[in-house]
């Protein structure tokens, strides 16, 4: 892994395509943390998220037990996928371009970037409308 970055394997991704993704100091952090954790455990597998029964990446059966059981526990109804939406709509939130939106997802067309950011509300969209003047229209 290059500094700060993270890669995002073809063999898992939808798109098939590996790409890098910088990566937030924050998450950054918690993976240290969590690493530390995993060699502590004898954890070698190349996959990120682990099994708790062995070394060995989890499974589709497993992420969705792992999903029920913060759903338990939180309260919150989630699932996985919302975090991308949540990650396309924080970004667009903060200004970003929707071509630089699009190749953090790994889009290969704008239109399924724009699909992701249809949530996004009038209240939402409010502070760009109001950001507008007159003499920078044009």
């Amino acid at each position: 892994m290059q500094k700060d970055v993270i890669e995002i394997s073809g063999k898992t991704s939808k798109s098939k395509r590996t790409r890098q993704l910088p990566l937030h100091p924050l998450l950054k952090a918690q993976l240290k943390e969590y690493f530390v954790e995993r060699k502590q455990k004898g954890y070698k597998t190349e996959y990120l998220f682990v099994s708790n029964n062995r070394d060995a990446g989890l499974s589709v059966d497993g992420m969705k037990h792992w999903v029920k059981r913060l759903n338990t526990l939180t309260g919150i109804e989630f699932h996985l996928h919302q975090f991308r939406h949540a990650f396309a709509c924080g970004l667009a939130k903060n200004g970003t371009s929707m071509c630089d939106i699009q190749k953090l997802m790994g889009h290969k067309d704008l239109r399924m970037t724009d699909r992701y950011l249809r949530s996004r509300g009038v209240e939402e969209l409010r502070d760009d409308v109001y950001k507008l003047r007159i003499d920078n229209l044009w």
